[in-house]
């Protein structure tokens, strides 16, 4: 337990940002709250990875699998969008794949061989 983050100590919730490229070579601003703890003690994610009991992980939740559901419908219509002139690729839809210098190859997943 020693070895686990601490969470922040307050009664709110504490906003994370930071500068994400993409891969247009844009940058977008991203975040995420992380959740603080009034007792000074780890964080929720360190004690799930100790083995801690997560409520929503004990129970089925027809909304999520419905969501994963979408999610793996979306994924499997996907291809992998490829720019030539950087020589990179990323994973979207084929109207997603708009770029002059790119080339879409259906059914393929990028990174792999």
């Amino acid at each position: 337990l020693c070895t686990q983050r601490i969470a922040p100590v307050a009664f709110v919730e504490k906003r994370y940002t930071m500068q994400l490229l993409r891969h247009n070579l844009a940058y977008e601003t991203v975040g995420y709250y992380q959740s603080t703890n009034f007792w000074i003690g780890p964080d929720y994610q360190s004690l799930i990875h100790l083995g801690a009991k997560y409520s929503p992980c004990m129970r089925k939740d027809s909304m999520y699998y419905k969501k994963i559901r979408e999610d793996i419908e979306i994924e499997d219509a996907s291809g992998c969008c490829i720019r030539q002139d950087l020589n990179a690729c990323w994973q979207s839809a084929k109207q997603d794949c708009t770029s002059n210098f790119a080339k879409f190859q259906e059914g393929k997943v990028c990174g792999l061989a």
